[in-house]
């Protein structure tokens, strides 16, 4: 559940397992994982791709191609998420 401020690591790790499944070794409580590159955890840009496209229509923002290549961790992505929501 997103919180009344925007998505949380755990709503992205929910859209991102949806998306494109479970990655092998991402431990999700681990406060270093929201500045692991999503390729190290193991997320190609595939996956990167259809969980731009989830975040788009759950949370009724709009993510770039040029500005979702530069997300490369999931906090980067989060805070691009937040800003929209916060200024929309």
């Amino acid at each position: 559940m997103s919180s009344a401020h925007g998505i949380t690591l755990e709503d992205l790790r929910q859209v991102l397992e949806s998306a494109s499944g479970v990655a092998d070794g991402v431990d999700w409580k681990d406060p270093g994982t929201a500045d692991t590159p999503f390729g190290d955890m193991g997320y190609d840009s595939l996956a990167q791709l259809q969980m731009t496209i989830q975040l788009e229509d759950k949370y009724a923002v709009s993510i770039p191609e040029d500005a979702a290549a530069e997300l490369r961790t999931p906090a980067a992505l989060i805070d691009y998420v937040n800003a929209q929501l916060t200024a929309g």
